[in-house]
């Protein structure tokens, strides 16, 4: 009896994800700003409320991503979020002055900069949701406008 009672538990226990008892979804999808693919940065889900795990995808360079909480592309835990898409690049810089040259003065990093509208980087402005549940597709297509 003893045996029995054990094998339910670690059964009980494999189903969980991890022990954790929370219920992933795999979920996989599309970035795009104006039409175009956005091809770098993140996408995260923020849980709403207190309860949850943020998950986060790094965009493609064919704007694809894919999501992982905990290790690779697991998904993210059954319940409501707000995402925010993060897309920057460095601002170019032109090439060294002569005095720049001779002096050896170092030239400060560039400044990132936001490769779609800022908004879309704060769960406050971005009006992006999604409801992760049994009934999910698995896929979730982001369309970025001006």
């Amino acid at each position: 009896m003893p045996w029995a009672t054990a094998s339910v538990a670690l059964l009980a226990l494999a189903g969980c994800g991890q022990g954790s008892g929370l219920r992933m979804y795999p979920i996989r999808g599309e970035v795009s700003y104006n039409g175009k693919p956005v091809t770098t940065g993140s996408v995260i889900y923020i849980p709403s409320g207190s309860a949850g795990k943020q998950a986060a995808g790094k965009i493609q360079p064919d704007g694809t991503f894919q999501l992982t909480t905990r290790q690779g592309n697991d998904g993210a835990v059954e319940g409501a979020y707000q995402i925010v898409v993060y897309s920057l690049k460095g601002q170019e810089q032109g090439p060294a002055s002569r005095d720049e040259t001779e002096t050896g003065k170092a030239r400060r990093p560039a400044k990132p900069a936001y490769m779609i509208p800022e908004k879309y980087a704060r769960p406050e402005t971005s009006g992006l949701t999604d409801n992760v549940d049994s009934k999910h597709p698995g896929f979730k297509k982001i369309e970025l406008k001006d």
